[in-house]
């Protein structure tokens, strides 16, 4: 009965591999639909817009902090919602 033990020598000398061959499964080659296309390519055109508009977004953020708007805003009555 120990003789079928898997780590036994007498039986690793008379092992052979079983002969196993493998072969891909046939398939129909991928292809993109157009809306695929577009759905990957959007947010391509939308960070290069939204990067257009950094440099107006930060001078204008400047502007503000050089000219004190919000702190006129609140002198004169107003809430900070009304500037935000």
């Amino acid at each position: 009965m120990l003789n079928n033990v898997p780590g036994n020598e007498e039986n690793n000398k008379n092992f052979a591999p079983p002969d196993i061959k493998v072969s891909l499964v046939p398939k129909e080659p991928f292809e993109q639909s157009n809306k695929e296309k577009v759905t990957k390519t959007i947010p391509y055109f939308v960070i290069s817009s939204l990067t257009l508009y950094i440099p107006y977004i930060t001078a204008n953020v400047v502007e503000e902090k050089e000219r004190k708007v919000r702190q006129l805003l609140r002198i004169s009555g107003l809430r900070d919602s009304a500037y935000w």
